[in-house]
This record gives structure tokens, C-alpha cells and sequence, in this order.
């Protein structure tokens, strides 16, 4: 039996034409992630397209923020998944943050029927941090905040020279 997992990701740009462009990008899957599934599931990657684009689309939600939507860099994207298809899904969303490396992707996931939860920080493809709660009450709100070292539980922090620079972040780089 498989769990549907709950995803919310909050996309920050450098610009109101990039959070555009991601936002494009996050709907359509790259043809290296249609490839690498169809090996896997032994077919065609042309067949396989409509139903992995359904899988990974995040769809936007709303903008973050009170600002005009002329000015706005961020917004906020969910989606919901079987668990099978973890790695499908934050490989897309690995793909779509290395096509833009300034941007910062903060997601958040839970199923509530194991009970866990969890959070990340993606850069330029790659993941800056990440917590998981699997003792917690399976919902995002249960979980400290996973800028703070002090309060964060499971933690991963690899390589140190991978700094956001966002205000809640600027304690990694001291």
C-alpha cells in the first residue's frame, strides 16, 4: 500500500520574469527525468510523458507576499503524490532549480498516515538542508523551523560553501 505525501514548495527569484519562468518550468518535465523513468519502467519515453507530466506538475497556488504581481518574486507551488513516486518528483524539482541557480526552493512535505514530516532547501540543484520528522504528527506545522541549527532535529547541512543568502540563512555562513 502506498501513502499519498502532501508537497508545498515556495519558489524565491531573482526577478518577477524569473518566478514566470520557473513557474513554466515546473510544469513540464525535462527530457533527462522522462528518459531515466521510462528505463525504469521499461518504455517509451514519448509514451510516458503525459502521465509523468501529471505526476510532477507543481501547481501554483499563490504569490508570497502583498506585492503586485508586476513586482512579486515568490511564489508558493503544491502538488500530491503516491510515495513510489518520491524520487520522480524532487528530481524534477532538482532539474528545474539547476536551470536556475540563483533561485531558492523551500519545500515542504508530510504524510499524515506514517506520521512524518519534513523540509528542504534546494539551490542550483543541489540540496543546501533538510529535516525529517518521522515522530511527529505527520503535518509541516510540527516541525521546527529548518533554518535554526540549534532547534532542528535530523538534519543534513553538506557543503558549506552552498550558502542561500536569505536573511534566515545567514547564520550558515558565519
Amino acid at each position: 500500500m502506498s501513502n499519498w505525501i502532501d508537497m508545498r514548495l515556495d519558489v524565491l527569484a531573482s526577478s518577477p520574469e524569473e518566478i514566470n519562468q520557473i513557474e513554466r518550468a515546473l510544469q513540464d518535465p525535462r527530457e533527462e527525468l522522462l528518459k531515466w523513468v521510462a528505463k525504469k519502467r521499461g518504455g517509451d519515453p514519448k509514451e510516458i510523458a503525459s502521465d509523468v507530466k501529471v505526476l510532477v506538475t507543481l501547481k501554483p497556488t499563490r504569490n508570497l507576499g502583498h506585492l503586485d504581481p508586476s513586482v512579486n518574486k515568490a511564489r508558493r507551488f503544491e502538488n500530491e503524490w503516491k510515495d513510489k513516486f518520491w524520487g520522480v518528483v524532487w528530481s524534477h524539482v532538482l532539474f528545474v532549480s539547476e536551470a536556475f541557480p540563483e533561485a531558492i526552493f523551500l519545500g515542504e512535505y508530510w504524510d499524515i498516515s506514517t506520521s512524518c514530516a519534513g523540509k528542504r532547501v534546494i539551490r542550483g540543484g543541489r540540496e543546501i538542508r533538510h529535516i525529517h520528522d518521522g515522530k511527529g504528527m505527520g503535518r509541516e506545522e510540527h516541525l521546527r523551523s529548518y533554518m535554526l541549527p540549534t532547534q532542528s532535529g535530523n538534519q543534513h547541512v553538506p557543503d558549506s560553501r552552498r550558502v542561500c543568502g536569505m536573511k534566515l540563512c545567514r547564520w550558515y555562513s558565519r
